[in-house]
């Protein structure tokens, strides 16, 4: 099963306005998606999405289930993260269902509910470690019976328990995950999100690697765990508003940290919601939530207005973005993922 992914990097909530803020990545709906089994907490097996209980499993109690995971995790780890992309857990839950809604029973897939809750039950189980650098559970790693290179929509409907779905799509095809340090014939990314990668890499500038802990050297071809921030290249905890930021990575962006560019000193990023101002206001930083986005931002202040988000269907682009699960496609309109249309 896919539940969709989304990326809030730093730089993008903080915008340009922004010239130094940490580089920490925030995640979304996660993928939930196998493709390898992880650490201890991945195996998912007990309550009610088995049969040891008896209990019998509704798609409807299978994507409430992924969706309170999804979202518990999101607020437990990057609170920010949510606060921007959805605003409210409430939110969150409603999107992760009506994304995990499109999966159950999709041509090729071979998912149960039950499964399907297994899966939730994994996700809910894993520490933030493993929740934000891909540990993917293995009691989500569906397979299917789509080939490689098929069309496809969803993870579970393929062979290799993967379905690449590209950038500005809904739809990809069947292929195999990532491996470590793996390179293109022609030098290019073969990553562009972290579920690109076997269980437990990270992407990074387009290669897939293993993320260092907490003490271990970090840089540019070497991130740290996402919970913790690369200072003096060593992995370190990011660290609250008020402390200094010499290296200007050090500050805790799941919490809304940012280094302030002209004192060195983390700052909590400010919210404002749709129409209201957004990048630089009255000297601090601020960001659009609820899946708002910054726009006509002016050269000469730094500073935008929110743009609420599309609705499903409608015209999105730079300035109007759309909710996860909808992507702002091609075609410029914000489109719920089908993956039952894929082939």
């Amino acid at each position: 099963m896919r539940v969709s992914c989304i990326w809030l990097s730093a730089a993008t909530i903080m915008l340009a306005a922004c010239s130094s803020c940490s580089s920490s990545t925030a995640k979304g709906f996660p993928s939930g998606d196998g493709g390898g089994s992880s650490s201890g907490s991945s195996s998912g097996g007990s309550g009610s999405g088995g049969g040891d209980s008896g209990q019998t499993i509704t798609p409807t109690q299978a994507c409430a289930d992924v969706a309170g995971a999804v979202c518990g995790r999101l607020n437990a780890c990057t609170p920010f993260g949510l606060q921007v992309a959805y605003g409210d857990k409430t939110t969150c839950a409603q999107r992760a269902a009506l994304a995990c809604a499109a999966t159950v029973g999709v041509p090729g897939s071979a998912a149960t509910p039950a499964q399907i809750d297994q899966c939730a039950q994994a996700m809910s189980g894993q520490t933030c470690d493993e929740w934000l650098d891909n540990a993917q559970p293995s009691a989500c790693a569906f397979t299917g019976t789509l080939a490689a290179s098929a069309a496809c929509g969803d993870n579970a409907q393929c062979q290799s328990g993967y379905c690449r779905v590209g950038l500005g799509s809904t739809c990809g095809t069947c292929q195999s995950r990532v491996s470590a340090g793996e390179t293109a014939p022609d030098g290019g990314p073969l990553c562009a999100v972290d579920t690109d990668c076997m269980a437990t890499l990270v992407c990074n500038a387009g290669t897939c690697v293993s993320p260092a802990a907490k003490g271990a050297s970090c840089g540019t071809s070497q991130p740290c765990l996402r919970s913790l921030v690369c200072s003096g290249g060593t992995c370190v905890a990011p660290l609250p508003a008020g402390s200094g930021c010499p290296s200007g990575n050090e500050c805790d962006a799941a919490h809304g940290g940012y280094c302030n560019a002209q004192s060195k000193t983390c700052m909590t990023l400010g919210t404002a919601s749709a129409g209201q101002p957004c990048g630089l206001v009255n000297g601090a930083v601020v960001a659009c939530v609820a899946g708002a986005t910054c726009g006509n931002i002016s050269s000469s202040t730094g500073q935008g207005t929110c743009h609420q988000p599309a609705a499903d269907g409608a015209v999105c682009g730079p300035d109007i973005s759309c909710m996860a699960p909808a992507v702002c496609t091609t075609a410029a309109r914000c489109t719920l993922p089908t993956p039952s249309t894929c082939h």
